[in-house]
């Protein structure tokens, strides 16, 4: 949950995402562009969120996204290194 606010934070995220990105009691395997799987413990196993109009620098705590397998941010204004 944690890593998921700070990529948050880091980029701009657009208007139309805030609405469960901010909601921090929600489950996160619920918000937009954000997939779990059950059956790791609703672990984060995708992050999708392609022309969202993000910008900013990605944020190095999503290394922390051990269980991430599929990274779609194209179309953003995203720097940064993984």
């Amino acid at each position: 949950h944690y890593i998921l606010v700070v990529i948050y934070y880091s980029l701009s995220i657009d208007v139309r995402l805030t609405d469960d990105w901010v909601q921090l009691n929600e489950d996160e395997c619920n918000w937009q562009g954000i997939t779990c799987t059950p059956n790791e413990g609703g672990r984060v196993t995708a992050l999708e969120l392609p022309n969202e109009r993000l910008e900013g620098e990605l944020p190095a705590e999503i290394g922390g996204l051990n269980d991430l397998r599929i990274l779609n941010l194209r179309l953003n204004r995203i720097s940064g290194t993984l």
